[in-house]
């Protein structure tokens, strides 16, 4: 039980080679830098959309936490693109699920949002791993005073 909750949730092998100085503001600043970098970036699928070229999942950014899972959606910082060749189940990606991609950071694809035109950074996908909802533990506690009347 131990081994299991300390291994890693992403694969080493997809982690080898990494930069993780390659973050989401980093990238948008400056995407013509980062070019060809492999990026581990999270978040919370927004939609899918299959098409001829592959598929394009839209995720809203959250910075990751300890453990390469995406922190609060209260702390988004933007958009990206994750591009998956071939097709994409539109179940597993479905809306509202936190998610982590290791990928290679494939420029921008500017699109609209709304009623402005969003320059996207594109990563190409190496891995992605789709969160399960995360469980509270059922713990309670409580501090009470207790009186027993009558005969006993």
């Amino acid at each position: 039980m131990m081994v299991a909750g300390c291994s890693p949730v992403i694969p080493h092998e997809y982690l080898a080679g990494s930069d993780r100085a390659a973050t989401f503001p980093a990238v948008q600043a400056r995407v013509q830098r980062y070019a060809g970098a492999t990026v581990v970036w999270g978040g919370y699928v927004h939609g899918v959309r299959n098409t001829p070229e592959g598929a394009y999942v839209e995720i809203v950014e959250a910075p990751l936490d300890y453990r390469d899972r995406p922190r609060s959606l209260d702390e988004a910082r933007g958009r990206f693109l994750l591009l998956v060749p071939g097709f994409a189940e539109p179940a597993r990606y479905a809306a509202g699920k936190a998610i982590t991609v290791v990928g290679e950071i494939r420029g921008l694809s500017e699109r609209p949002l709304g009623e402005i035109i969003y320059a996207y950074p594109v990563v190409l996908r190496r891995y992605d791993r789709v969160w399960q909802p995360a469980v509270r533990p059922g713990i309670h506690l409580g501090v009470g005073v207790g009186a027993v009347f009558g005969d006993h």
